[in-house]
């Protein structure tokens, strides 16, 4: 007697049911359309962010090129005339017989050290006009021992600094460049350890194999957490709150030029272990 309900009913149970699956796909396909364009935005952000600050980065170095280039050349004269100052005093003290051994000691690590910042002037000026420094044979150990001796007079005495360094590790590069990466790495590592009870610092040059010499500088500082360990890999950033990442980015560019390769290192039992390796003179 009632087919013709049940059917009907039946029907109209079958419709509910199928429009109800039809809403929960449709709801579930656009939740997830949803959810990839949310995910895209926030990759847009993060990406529109990220060159947001490679581009503030990139400008901070371009007044900081302008700044270097512009005290690099102001610099020149003073040096002149102290170079001139103390040839006259050599020639004034030996014409008056007052020179002796100790005062041509000390006239002459005064000239060396006005050489030596005439060198790093001029490679500044070179750094602000883009030119390439000298690629030639060096002792990257000798090289090594010339950053310990400027290491000492930079106010680090209660920093233990111990090394192993080989006879000789020939390598071809700029020597004052390569000095100017070993010295930053020695004072990145002795700033870090400032604070610590025992602070050390150790430089080694080991040789990998055939080709290569590792250079390695390491620290007993604290324990860096994974956003600050980040930071060292990325241009222009420090870890230090008052610092500008520059030593850092001299460091990385230096070892780039060398073809060398950079690495950062968290030891165990805290502090950072940097290591460079260059191919050796005969590997070339």
């Amino acid at each position: 007697r009632f087919k013709t309900e049940i059917l009907l009913v039946s029907g109209l149970l079958l419709l509910l049911i199928l429009n109800s699956l039809y809403l929960r796909r449709t709801v579930a396909k656009r939740t997830l359309q949803v959810r990839r364009t949310l995910n895209r935005q926030i990759k847009l952000e993060k990406e529109y962010k990220e060159s947001r600050n490679r581009l503030a980065q990139m400008e901070k170095f371009g007044v900081i090129n302008q700044m270097s280039g512009m005290l690099a050349h102001e610099v020149q004269q003073p040096l002149m005339a102290i170079n001139n100052y103390l040839a006259g005093l050599r020639v004034y003290l030996n014409s008056k017989g007052y020179s002796d051994a100790e005062t041509e000691r000390a006239i002459g690590s005064l000239e060396h050290n006005s050489e030596r910042i005439g060198s790093i002037v001029t490679r500044v000026r070179g750094y602000a006009k883009q030119k390439k420094g000298e690629m030639k044979s060096s002792d990257l150990a000798a090289i090594a021992l010339s950053a310990l001796n400027v290491l000492k007079a930079l106010k680090f005495e209660h920093v233990e600094v111990t090394s192993d360094l080989p006879p000789e590790a020939k390598v071809v590069g700029d020597p004052l460049e390569l000095e100017l990466l070993i010295i930053n790495l020695l004072k990145n590592a002795c700033s870090a350890v400032e604070k610590q009870p025992k602070p050390k610092v150790d430089l080694k040059i080991i040789s990998l194999d055939d080709k290569h010499w590792c250079l390695s500088v390491s620290d007993n500082g604290p324990t860096l957490d994974d956003k600050s360990f980040a930071r060292l890999k990325t241009l222009g950033d420090s870890v230090k709150p008052e610092g500008m990442g520059i030593g850092l980015s001299i460091v990385r560019g230096i070892a780039d030029k060398h073809g060398a390769e950079l690495v950062f290192i968290r030891l165990p039992k805290g502090g950072i272990c940097s290591r460079v390796v260059i191919d050796k003179e005969d590997a070339k």
